[in-house]
């Protein structure tokens, strides 16, 4: 059976991912790196937001939380996913295929030994939003046909790797931001399975992404104009007016769906 490793963080989401993919391959370790602290000065109403975040994964995944216990397990600070032990740690556990999701960013050395053979979860539609919160800004902007999932080949370029494969979540008028994000990690996952299986078959090809295009986030972006923006657009029924209009929306930005 294929083997595979993941760089991956602590949360509920990661657990679910890592989950599925000790039932689809030979999962054969697991680096867990911690969260960032949160800051101490973060607007009242982010850390709602990260609040309200946390409680709707605990519905959607909550019962995930084991799968970190049940696993050959590296539990790492945050920052230290390129250190040395990390490194060795993953070469001892010798897996075909390496798998991101919300890791620190990978250096050269992982992917120069592994090449072409790490592969990134990420939660968003590359090229059109790149870097954190890629579901979050979508809704900012009124561009719901941005959401979603894309599987590519892990780069230096932040989420600018070649693409394996995207995909959209099935979205109801009624959801919320936090609906929308577990809806797209779910969507995610099932893709990254595919692909992964498809990829090492031959099935499909990665194939290049324009950066000279879309858009680039950090976390600092993040403020309460941008969650109270995401509010009145939600309310204002940006996502009942996508799903009466979704085919023409989706064709106007095209994405890649190779399984």
């Amino acid at each position: 059976m294929l083997s595979c490793l993941i760089l991956t963080s602590n949360g509920l989401r990661h657990a679910f991912v890592a989950n599925l993919l000790q039932k689809n391959f030979n999962l054969v370790g697991v680096v867990a790196e911690e969260k960032p602290v949160r800051k101490s000065n973060l607007q009242t109403d982010i850390v709602n937001h990260l609040r309200e975040r946390d409680l709707v994964e605990n519905q959607y995944f909550g019962s995930f939380k084991g799968v970190f216990d049940n696993s050959n397990v590296l539990k790492i600070k945050s920052g230290e996913v390129n250190d040395k032990r990390t490194v060795k740690w993953i070469l001892d556990n010798n897996p075909d295929y390496i798998v991101l999701f919300g890791s620190g960013l990978i250096k050269s050395e992982i992917l120069n030994i592994y090449k072409d053979k790490v592969i990134n979860l990420h939660l968003g539609l590359s090229p059109y939003y790149r870097g954190t919160a890629t579901n979050f800004w979508p809704i900012v902007y009124g561009e719901p046909e941005c959401i979603g999932a894309t599987i590519h080949l892990a780069s230096e370029e932040i989420d600018g790797g070649e693409i394996l494969s995207q995909k959209r979540p099935d979205l109801s008028s009624g959801d919320s931001f936090h609906y929308i994000g577990c809806k797209a990690i779910m969507a995610g996952a099932e893709c990254l399975i595919s692909s992964i299986q498809k990829y090492e078959k031959g099935v499909i090809k990665p194939l290049h992404q324009d950066l000279g295009s879309g858009k680039l986030f950090r976390s600092s972006d993040m403020s309460k104009e941008a969650i109270a923006i995401a509010k009145i657009n939600l309310d204002n029924l940006l996502l009942q007016k996508y799903l009466s209009n979704k085919k023409y929306l989706d064709s106007t930005k095209p994405i890649i769906n190779q399984i």
